[in-house]
Protein backbone atom coordinates (compact mmCIF):
# COMPACT_ATOMS: atom_id res chain seq x y z
CA UNK A 1 0.00 0.00 0.00
CA UNK A 2 1.08 3.53 -0.87
CA UNK A 3 1.16 6.00 1.67
CA UNK A 4 2.23 10.00 1.23
CA UNK A 5 2.97 11.85 4.47
CA UNK A 6 2.15 15.44 4.35
CA UNK A 7 4.26 16.90 7.31
CA UNK A 8 6.82 19.37 8.72
CA UNK A 9 7.50 18.61 11.87
CA UNK A 10 9.70 16.38 14.77
CA UNK A 11 6.70 13.21 13.74
CA UNK A 12 8.07 13.38 10.34
CA UNK A 13 11.27 11.22 10.21
CA UNK A 14 9.53 8.94 13.00
CA UNK A 15 5.82 7.87 11.86
CA UNK A 16 7.41 7.49 8.18
CA UNK A 17 10.21 5.41 9.41
CA UNK A 18 7.15 3.68 11.26
CA UNK A 19 4.84 3.32 8.32
CA UNK A 20 8.17 1.89 6.00
CA UNK A 21 8.52 -0.89 9.02
CA UNK A 22 4.83 -1.56 8.64
CA UNK A 23 5.24 -2.67 5.17
CA UNK A 24 4.19 0.58 3.44
CA UNK A 25 5.75 2.46 0.02
CA UNK A 26 6.01 5.87 1.65
CA UNK A 27 6.70 9.72 -0.02
CA UNK A 28 6.86 12.33 2.57
CA UNK A 29 6.43 16.14 1.59
CA UNK A 30 9.79 19.18 1.39
CA UNK A 31 10.11 20.79 3.99
CA UNK A 32 8.21 24.02 2.00
CA UNK A 33 5.80 22.48 0.17
CA UNK A 34 3.30 24.35 -1.78
CA UNK A 35 0.50 23.51 -3.47
CA UNK A 36 1.79 23.27 -6.99
CA UNK A 37 4.59 20.94 -5.95
CA UNK A 38 2.23 18.63 -3.54
CA UNK A 39 -0.18 18.17 -6.21
CA UNK A 40 3.06 16.89 -8.39
CA UNK A 41 3.86 14.47 -6.43
CA UNK A 42 0.48 13.09 -5.71
CA UNK A 43 0.16 12.44 -9.50
CA UNK A 44 3.37 11.04 -9.88
CA UNK A 45 3.18 8.80 -6.88
CA UNK A 46 -0.44 8.12 -7.04
CA UNK A 47 -0.73 7.14 -3.36
CA UNK A 48 -3.82 4.60 -2.21
CA UNK A 49 -3.54 6.45 1.22
CA UNK A 50 -2.44 10.58 2.23
CA UNK A 51 -1.53 11.16 5.57
CA UNK A 52 -1.68 14.28 7.52
CA UNK A 53 -0.89 14.73 11.54
CA UNK A 54 -0.92 17.54 13.85
CA UNK A 55 -0.48 21.15 13.01
CA UNK A 56 2.65 22.17 11.39
CA UNK A 57 3.64 24.56 8.29
CA UNK A 58 3.01 21.74 6.03
CA UNK A 59 -0.87 22.31 6.93
CA UNK A 60 -1.89 25.33 5.03
CA UNK A 61 -5.39 25.92 3.58
CA UNK A 62 -4.20 25.76 -0.28
CA UNK A 63 -2.40 22.10 0.87
CA UNK A 64 -5.59 20.42 2.37
CA UNK A 65 -7.47 21.92 -0.54
CA UNK A 66 -5.39 20.48 -2.81
CA UNK A 67 -5.57 17.12 -0.99
CA UNK A 68 -9.23 17.26 -0.87
CA UNK A 69 -9.42 17.70 -4.99
CA UNK A 70 -6.88 15.01 -5.48
CA UNK A 71 -9.16 12.49 -3.74
CA UNK A 72 -12.08 13.52 -5.23
CA UNK A 73 -11.06 12.82 -8.66
CA UNK A 74 -9.13 9.62 -7.48
CA UNK A 75 -9.50 6.57 -5.13
CA UNK A 76 -7.03 8.20 -2.69
CA UNK A 77 -8.09 8.03 0.76
CA UNK A 78 -7.56 11.03 3.46
CA UNK A 79 -6.43 10.54 7.08
CA UNK A 80 -5.91 13.16 9.71
CA UNK A 81 -4.33 12.47 12.66
CA UNK A 82 -5.62 14.73 15.10
CA UNK A 83 -3.10 15.71 17.94
CA UNK A 84 -5.01 19.58 18.47
CA UNK A 85 -7.97 17.68 20.56
CA UNK A 86 -9.81 19.03 23.20
CA UNK A 87 -7.93 22.48 22.92
CA UNK A 88 -7.72 23.53 19.41
CA UNK A 89 -10.36 21.60 18.42
CA UNK A 90 -12.72 24.14 17.21
CA UNK A 91 -10.00 26.52 15.86
CA UNK A 92 -7.90 23.61 13.97
CA UNK A 93 -9.52 20.45 13.77
CA UNK A 94 -12.88 21.93 12.66
CA UNK A 95 -11.25 23.78 10.24
CA UNK A 96 -9.35 20.09 8.69
CA UNK A 97 -12.60 18.75 8.44
CA UNK A 98 -14.03 21.62 6.71
CA UNK A 99 -10.95 22.48 4.28
CA UNK A 100 -9.34 18.94 3.87
CA UNK A 101 -12.96 16.68 4.32
CA UNK A 102 -10.62 13.59 5.63
CA UNK A 103 -12.74 10.41 5.13
CA UNK A 104 -11.64 9.22 8.41
CA UNK A 105 -9.92 10.96 11.28
CA UNK A 106 -7.54 9.71 14.04
CA UNK A 107 -7.55 11.50 17.56
CA UNK A 108 -5.47 11.57 20.52
CA UNK A 109 -7.76 12.02 22.81
CA UNK A 110 -10.43 9.77 23.96
CA UNK A 111 -13.13 12.15 24.79
CA UNK A 112 -13.11 13.25 21.24
CA UNK A 113 -13.97 10.82 18.89
CA UNK A 114 -17.94 10.77 19.06
CA UNK A 115 -17.35 14.47 18.55
CA UNK A 116 -16.27 13.38 14.98
CA UNK A 117 -18.85 10.90 14.31
CA UNK A 118 -21.67 13.15 15.13
CA UNK A 119 -20.13 15.29 12.17
CA UNK A 120 -20.10 12.65 10.02
CA UNK A 121 -16.81 11.34 9.72
CA UNK A 122 -15.66 8.23 11.35
CA UNK A 123 -13.45 8.21 14.15
CA UNK A 124 -11.13 6.21 16.01
CA UNK A 125 -9.37 7.04 19.13
CA UNK A 126 -4.87 6.66 18.60
CA UNK A 127 -2.75 7.82 21.31
CA UNK A 128 0.98 9.27 21.17
CA UNK A 129 3.56 6.40 21.45
CA UNK A 130 6.83 6.20 20.82
CA UNK A 131 9.50 5.69 18.76
CA UNK A 132 12.29 2.78 19.88
CA UNK A 133 15.48 4.13 17.69
CA UNK A 134 14.91 7.90 18.97
CA UNK A 135 13.97 7.09 23.05
CA UNK A 136 15.52 4.67 24.15
CA UNK A 137 17.70 4.29 27.76
CA UNK A 138 21.05 6.35 27.55
CA UNK A 139 24.15 6.33 30.10
CA UNK A 140 23.51 9.16 32.70
CA UNK A 141 24.77 12.69 32.01
CA UNK A 142 26.29 14.89 34.45
CA UNK A 143 24.62 18.45 32.19
CA UNK A 144 21.27 16.26 32.39
CA UNK A 145 21.03 14.74 35.71
CA UNK A 146 19.29 15.97 38.53
CA UNK A 147 16.95 14.53 40.68
CA UNK A 148 13.45 15.30 39.35
CA UNK A 149 13.08 16.76 36.30
CA UNK A 150 10.46 18.39 34.13
CA UNK A 151 10.36 19.02 30.39
CA UNK A 152 7.21 21.12 28.60
CA UNK A 153 6.56 24.52 27.02
CA UNK A 154 4.90 27.27 29.06
CA UNK A 155 2.32 29.34 27.03
CA UNK A 156 0.61 31.53 29.30
CA UNK A 157 -1.76 32.10 26.54
CA UNK A 158 -3.00 28.86 26.61
CA UNK A 159 -2.16 27.84 30.10
CA UNK A 160 -4.12 29.60 32.13
CA UNK A 161 -4.87 29.11 35.57
CA UNK A 162 -8.45 27.52 34.75
CA UNK A 163 -6.25 25.24 32.71
CA UNK A 164 -6.02 21.66 32.98
CA UNK A 165 -2.58 21.73 32.39
CA UNK A 166 -2.08 24.28 35.09
CA UNK A 167 -3.41 22.38 37.86
CA UNK A 168 -1.50 19.23 37.15
CA UNK A 169 1.43 21.89 37.47
CA UNK A 170 -0.08 22.34 40.88
CA UNK A 171 -0.59 18.80 41.70
CA UNK A 172 3.07 17.65 41.01
CA UNK A 173 5.30 20.73 40.41
CA UNK A 174 4.72 23.18 42.99
CA UNK A 175 4.47 21.31 45.86
CA UNK A 176 8.04 19.83 44.91
CA UNK A 177 9.19 23.72 44.57
CA UNK A 178 7.75 24.82 48.11
CA UNK A 179 9.32 22.15 49.58
CA UNK A 180 12.94 22.62 48.72
CA UNK A 181 13.30 19.72 46.47
CA UNK A 182 15.86 19.32 43.52
CA UNK A 183 13.89 20.59 39.95
CA UNK A 184 15.27 21.33 36.51
CA UNK A 185 12.46 22.85 34.37
CA UNK A 186 13.68 22.44 30.54
CA UNK A 187 11.62 23.73 28.12
CA UNK A 188 10.89 27.25 26.17
CA UNK A 189 9.07 30.23 27.82
CA UNK A 190 9.57 29.14 31.50
CA UNK A 191 12.08 31.91 32.30
CA UNK A 192 10.25 34.66 29.94
CA UNK A 193 6.78 34.22 31.75
CA UNK A 194 7.60 32.95 34.62
CA UNK A 195 6.01 35.73 36.52
CA UNK A 196 2.77 35.02 35.22
CA UNK A 197 2.26 31.94 37.08
CA UNK A 198 0.51 31.67 40.07
CA UNK A 199 3.54 30.21 42.02
CA UNK A 200 6.96 31.04 41.95
CA UNK A 201 10.06 28.91 40.62
CA UNK A 202 13.27 30.04 41.22
CA UNK A 203 15.36 30.85 38.16
CA UNK A 204 18.17 28.41 39.45
CA UNK A 205 15.61 25.43 38.69
CA UNK A 206 14.84 26.84 34.94
CA UNK A 207 17.68 25.07 32.08
CA UNK A 208 16.14 26.92 29.52
CA UNK A 209 15.00 25.37 25.42
CA UNK A 210 16.31 21.94 24.76
CA UNK A 211 17.19 20.26 21.44
CA UNK A 212 14.50 17.48 21.03
CA UNK A 213 17.68 14.94 20.12
CA UNK A 214 18.44 15.85 23.74
CA UNK A 215 15.14 15.32 25.75
CA UNK A 216 15.72 11.62 25.67
CA UNK A 217 19.15 11.77 27.72
CA UNK A 218 17.58 14.40 30.43
CA UNK A 219 14.94 11.21 30.88
CA UNK A 220 17.39 9.09 31.26
CA UNK A 221 19.46 11.19 33.72
CA UNK A 222 17.28 12.07 35.96
CA UNK A 223 16.02 10.22 38.84
CA UNK A 224 12.39 11.18 38.38
CA UNK A 225 10.24 12.52 36.11
CA UNK A 226 7.45 14.96 36.42
CA UNK A 227 4.84 14.53 33.68
CA UNK A 228 1.93 16.66 32.74
CA UNK A 229 -0.61 16.05 31.46
CA UNK A 230 -3.17 17.95 29.65
CA UNK A 231 -6.63 16.28 30.17
CA UNK A 232 -8.41 13.43 31.38
CA UNK A 233 -9.20 11.82 27.81
CA UNK A 234 -5.29 11.89 26.31
CA UNK A 235 -1.80 11.30 27.45
CA UNK A 236 0.96 13.48 26.46
CA UNK A 237 3.68 12.92 24.02
CA UNK A 238 6.27 13.03 26.46
CA UNK A 239 4.68 10.06 28.69
CA UNK A 240 5.26 7.72 26.45
CA UNK A 241 8.84 8.92 25.25
CA UNK A 242 9.64 9.57 28.80
CA UNK A 243 8.64 5.84 30.13
CA UNK A 244 10.70 4.40 26.58
CA UNK A 245 13.94 6.65 27.62
CA UNK A 246 13.65 4.44 30.86
CA UNK A 247 12.67 7.08 32.85
CA UNK A 248 10.81 6.67 36.84
CA UNK A 249 7.61 8.26 35.77
CA UNK A 250 5.24 10.38 38.03
CA UNK A 251 2.45 11.53 36.52
CA UNK A 252 -1.08 13.16 37.44
CA UNK A 253 -3.89 10.40 38.06
CA UNK A 254 -6.31 10.31 34.93
CA UNK A 255 -8.67 7.55 33.29
CA UNK A 256 -6.06 7.62 30.24
CA UNK A 257 -2.79 6.63 32.26
CA UNK A 258 -5.48 3.77 33.60
CA UNK A 259 -6.24 3.01 30.34
CA UNK A 260 -3.08 1.86 28.71
CA UNK A 261 -0.71 1.24 32.33
CA UNK A 262 -0.60 0.00 35.22
CA UNK A 263 0.10 2.11 38.65
CA UNK A 264 2.79 1.10 40.64
CA UNK A 265 3.80 -1.50 37.68
CA UNK A 266 4.50 0.77 34.81
CA UNK A 267 4.68 4.52 36.32
CA UNK A 268 3.47 6.40 39.68
CA UNK A 269 0.70 8.87 40.27
CA UNK A 270 -0.33 11.61 42.86
CA UNK A 271 -3.72 12.51 43.03
CA UNK A 272 -3.34 15.80 44.97
CA UNK A 273 -0.05 18.06 46.29
CA UNK A 274 1.06 16.39 49.32
CA UNK A 275 0.52 13.00 47.85
CA UNK A 276 2.97 13.97 45.20
CA UNK A 277 5.68 15.03 48.39
CA UNK A 278 5.19 11.93 50.16
CA UNK A 279 5.53 9.56 47.03
CA UNK A 280 8.88 11.36 45.85
CA UNK A 281 10.14 11.27 49.55
CA UNK A 282 9.67 7.45 49.59
CA UNK A 283 10.96 6.82 45.92
CA UNK A 284 14.02 9.42 46.14
CA UNK A 285 15.19 6.95 48.82
CA UNK A 286 14.58 4.01 47.35
CA UNK A 287 16.31 3.17 43.78
CA UNK A 288 15.86 -0.59 43.65
CA UNK A 289 12.10 0.49 43.84
CA UNK A 290 12.52 3.49 41.17
CA UNK A 291 14.58 1.03 38.86
CA UNK A 292 12.07 -2.20 38.55
CA UNK A 293 8.86 -0.02 37.89
CA UNK A 294 11.26 2.52 35.14
CA UNK A 295 12.53 -1.16 33.50
CA UNK A 296 9.16 -2.38 33.52
CA UNK A 297 7.65 0.63 32.29
CA UNK A 298 10.01 1.13 29.50
CA UNK A 299 9.70 -2.47 28.36
CA UNK A 300 6.03 -2.12 28.50
CA UNK A 301 6.17 0.68 25.80
CA UNK A 302 8.47 -0.97 23.42
CA UNK A 303 6.63 -3.87 23.47
CA UNK A 304 2.73 -1.96 22.60
CA UNK A 305 3.33 1.90 21.82
CA UNK A 306 5.33 2.22 19.38
CA UNK A 307 4.78 4.02 16.30
CA UNK A 308 4.71 0.87 14.24
CA UNK A 309 1.69 -0.05 16.53
CA UNK A 310 -0.19 3.17 15.85
CA UNK A 311 0.38 2.81 12.44
CA UNK A 312 -0.81 -1.04 12.44
CA UNK A 313 -3.99 0.00 14.06
CA UNK A 314 -4.51 2.64 11.63
CA UNK A 315 -4.49 0.29 9.00
CA UNK A 316 -6.96 -2.25 10.86
CA UNK A 317 -9.39 0.62 11.18
CA UNK A 318 -9.07 2.22 7.65
CA UNK A 319 -9.00 -1.26 5.84
CA UNK A 320 -12.96 -1.62 5.76
CA UNK A 321 -13.26 1.87 3.85
CA UNK A 322 -10.72 1.33 1.47
CA UNK A 323 -12.14 -1.38 -1.22
CA UNK A 324 -15.48 0.44 -1.04
CA UNK A 325 -13.78 4.04 -2.13
CA UNK A 326 -11.56 1.85 -4.50
CA UNK A 327 -14.69 0.03 -5.87
CA UNK A 328 -16.72 3.59 -6.37
CA UNK A 329 -19.35 1.77 -3.84
CA UNK A 330 -22.52 3.12 -3.67
CA UNK A 331 -23.89 3.22 0.28
CA UNK A 332 -23.36 5.57 3.18
CA UNK A 333 -25.25 4.48 6.04
CA UNK A 334 -26.56 6.58 9.15
CA UNK A 335 -26.75 4.56 12.19
CA UNK A 336 -28.87 4.25 15.40
CA UNK A 337 -29.90 5.55 17.43
CA UNK A 338 -30.81 9.45 15.95
CA UNK A 339 -30.95 12.29 18.57
CA UNK A 340 -33.93 14.38 18.92
CA UNK A 341 -34.63 17.86 19.17
CA UNK A 342 -33.93 18.84 23.41
CA UNK A 343 -33.63 22.28 24.29
CA UNK A 344 -35.15 23.61 21.25
CA UNK A 345 -32.35 22.87 19.29
CA UNK A 346 -31.45 20.34 16.66
CA UNK A 347 -29.00 17.59 16.83
CA UNK A 348 -27.73 15.86 14.12
CA UNK A 349 -26.89 12.31 14.04
CA UNK A 350 -24.06 10.55 16.01
CA UNK A 351 -22.67 8.41 13.72
CA UNK A 352 -21.97 7.97 10.19
CA UNK A 353 -20.24 4.79 8.15
CA UNK A 354 -18.97 6.58 5.20
CA UNK A 355 -18.61 4.20 2.66
CA UNK A 356 -17.32 6.68 0.11
CA UNK A 357 -16.38 9.95 -0.06
CA UNK A 358 -19.02 11.40 -2.19
CA UNK A 359 -21.75 8.34 -2.12
CA UNK A 360 -24.17 7.29 -4.48
CA UNK A 361 -26.53 5.87 -2.04
CA UNK A 362 -27.95 6.85 1.49
CA UNK A 363 -29.43 4.31 4.06
CA UNK A 364 -31.34 4.66 7.02
CA UNK A 365 -32.28 1.45 8.92
CA UNK A 366 -35.71 1.71 10.70
CA UNK A 367 -34.32 0.52 13.60
CA UNK A 368 -32.32 3.87 14.56
CA UNK A 369 -35.81 5.67 14.96
CA UNK A 370 -37.29 4.75 19.12
CA UNK A 371 -40.33 3.49 18.52
CA UNK A 372 -41.82 5.76 21.90
CA UNK A 373 -40.64 8.95 19.89
CA UNK A 374 -43.30 10.63 18.30
CA UNK A 375 -41.90 12.59 14.99
CA UNK A 376 -42.76 15.98 13.79
CA UNK A 377 -40.56 16.21 11.64
CA UNK A 378 -37.67 15.16 9.54
CA UNK A 379 -34.71 17.05 7.46
CA UNK A 380 -32.02 15.52 5.53
CA UNK A 381 -29.15 18.28 4.16
CA UNK A 382 -26.84 17.34 1.26
CA UNK A 383 -23.99 19.16 0.63
CA UNK A 384 -23.12 18.75 -2.95
CA UNK A 385 -19.51 19.49 -5.08
CA UNK A 386 -18.80 23.39 -5.77
CA UNK A 387 -18.38 22.76 -9.16
CA UNK A 388 -20.14 21.88 -11.24
CA UNK A 389 -23.09 23.82 -10.68
CA UNK A 390 -26.00 21.22 -9.78
CA UNK A 391 -29.46 22.66 -10.52
CA UNK A 392 -32.42 21.11 -9.16
CA UNK A 393 -30.99 17.70 -7.63
CA UNK A 394 -33.56 14.95 -6.21
CA UNK A 395 -34.09 11.88 -4.29
CA UNK A 396 -34.82 8.58 -5.52
CA UNK A 397 -36.39 6.88 -2.60
CA UNK A 398 -36.54 3.24 -1.87
CA UNK A 399 -37.40 0.59 0.71
CA UNK A 400 -34.75 -2.10 1.57
CA UNK A 401 -35.90 -5.54 0.85
CA UNK A 402 -33.21 -6.86 2.91
CA UNK A 403 -31.66 -6.79 6.41
CA UNK A 404 -27.96 -6.23 5.65
CA UNK A 405 -25.64 -5.70 8.56
CA UNK A 406 -23.56 -2.65 9.04
CA UNK A 407 -20.43 -4.19 7.89
CA UNK A 408 -21.92 -5.88 4.89
CA UNK A 409 -23.15 -1.93 3.48
CA UNK A 410 -19.06 -0.81 4.89
CA UNK A 411 -17.83 -3.38 2.56
CA UNK A 412 -20.29 -1.95 -0.53
CA UNK A 413 -22.63 -4.59 -0.68
CA UNK A 414 -26.05 -3.74 -2.70
CA UNK A 415 -28.81 -4.23 -0.49
CA UNK A 416 -32.37 -4.94 -2.33
CA UNK A 417 -34.88 -2.23 -3.27
CA UNK A 418 -38.24 -2.04 -3.67
CA UNK A 419 -39.82 -0.24 -6.79
CA UNK A 420 -39.40 3.47 -6.26
CA UNK A 421 -41.88 5.09 -3.37
CA UNK A 422 -41.62 8.56 -4.70
CA UNK A 423 -38.82 11.27 -5.73
CA UNK A 424 -38.55 14.51 -3.25
CA UNK A 425 -36.86 17.61 -4.51
CA UNK A 426 -34.65 19.68 -2.56
CA UNK A 427 -37.12 22.49 -0.58
CA UNK A 428 -34.67 25.07 -1.05
CA UNK A 429 -30.72 25.64 -0.98
CA UNK A 430 -28.23 27.60 0.69
CA UNK A 431 -24.81 27.99 -1.14
CA UNK A 432 -24.03 24.04 -2.17
CA UNK A 433 -26.28 22.60 0.57
CA UNK A 434 -29.56 21.42 -0.07
CA UNK A 435 -32.73 20.55 2.09
CA UNK A 436 -35.05 18.12 2.27
CA UNK A 437 -37.88 16.91 4.13
CA UNK A 438 -38.23 13.89 4.50
CA UNK A 439 -40.69 13.50 7.36
CA UNK A 440 -43.65 11.83 4.97
CA UNK A 441 -40.80 9.51 3.34
CA UNK A 442 -39.54 8.17 7.25
CA UNK A 443 -43.44 7.86 8.32
CA UNK A 444 -43.87 5.17 5.77
CA UNK A 445 -40.82 3.53 6.48
CA UNK A 446 -42.39 3.24 10.37
CA UNK A 447 -45.99 2.56 9.03
CA UNK A 448 -44.66 -0.32 6.89
CA UNK A 449 -42.02 -1.72 8.75
CA UNK A 450 -43.34 -5.34 8.31
CA UNK A 451 -42.63 -5.16 5.21
CA UNK A 452 -39.46 -3.41 4.92
CA UNK A 453 -35.93 -2.87 6.87
CA UNK A 454 -35.45 0.94 6.25
CA UNK A 455 -35.30 3.27 3.03
CA UNK A 456 -32.30 3.62 0.67
CA UNK A 457 -32.52 7.67 -0.68
CA UNK A 458 -30.63 7.82 -4.33
CA UNK A 459 -29.36 11.47 -5.41
CA UNK A 460 -29.86 12.33 -8.66
CA UNK A 461 -26.27 14.06 -8.20
CA UNK A 462 -22.80 12.96 -6.04
CA UNK A 463 -22.74 14.54 -2.73
CA UNK A 464 -20.55 15.22 0.53
CA UNK A 465 -21.69 13.77 3.79
CA UNK A 466 -25.37 13.58 4.20
CA UNK A 467 -26.91 14.98 7.85
CA UNK A 468 -29.99 14.53 9.42
CA UNK A 469 -31.80 16.70 12.11
CA UNK A 470 -35.23 14.86 13.27
CA UNK A 471 -37.78 16.90 15.94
Amino acid sequence: MKWFYLDQSLFTDMIADALVKAGMSVRTSDKYEDSNSLQSKLEMFKPDVILTSGWNNAHTEANFKTIRNYCNNSDAFYVHWSFEDPLHTETWSKFIVNTGRPDYMFTHDYDSTEMYRRIGIPSSYLPFACHPDWQKAHIPLEEFSSDISLIATYKPWIDTEESYRIKSLKKLLYPLIENGFEVNVWGPGWLEHRNQLSFEIPEKCLRGPIDYKDISKVYSSSKIVLGIQNADGLLTQRTYESLASGAFLLTTDSPSVHRHFTVGKHLITSMNPEETVQLVNFYLKNKQKRKAISTRGKAYVHEHHTYVHRIEEMVKKIKPYLKPKKLNSSSTLIQNPLPVEQMNSQLQTNKFILSERRPKRIIIKKDMINENFKMKSTKLTLTLPNSPVVRNPVLHCHFLLNDLSDNMIIQGYTPELSSRIMTLKAESSFNNEYYFDITELIKQMIESSNTNFGISLQPSVKIFTPQITLN
